[in-house]
């Protein structure tokens, strides 16, 4: 089975993932008007997993890829730490908070990922001037 070659970050799988924890974090925070601070905060989190993984991937360096697949990694800890006080403070529910913790582990996963393929291909990004 042929793998389809990745031209644009849109075709990564982390990304896909991390925009599906996006779409359902807005659906979970739809029709939430308590603490608008936290709801924001969360969503915000959740969208910069996304987009740091868009952002890493455009990036020319190594070095600048792998900083911002870190800050991705970083920003799906902090969902996951906005989520859990979501949840305590009945913003969402149990089962929404589970759901959405669980999409940022598997994305976080995904994450990992890329950045062992990234240290073993290092030398396809190393560039001498």
């Amino acid at each position: 089975m042929e793998k389809s070659r990745i031209t644009r970050f849109e075709d990564l799988d982390a990304w896909k993932k991390a925009l599906d924890l996006a779409l359902e974090t807005h659906r979970a925070l739809k029709n939430s008007s308590e603490y608008p601070d936290l709801a924001r905060w969360l969503f915000l989190a959740v969208c910069k997993v996304g987009i740091n993984i868009a952002q890493g991937f455009d990036m020319f360096y190594y070095e600048d890829k792998i900083k911002h697949y870190q800050k991705a990694r970083s920003c799906a800890v902090k969902a996951q730490f906005f989520v859990r006080l979501a949840q305590d403070l009945n913003l969402i529910n149990q089962s929404d908070s589970r759901n959405l913790s669980d999409k940022a582990d598997m994305v976080k996963k995904m994450i990992n990922g890329m950045l062992i393929s990234l240290e073993k291909n290092k030398t396809k990004f190393s560039h001498k001037s």
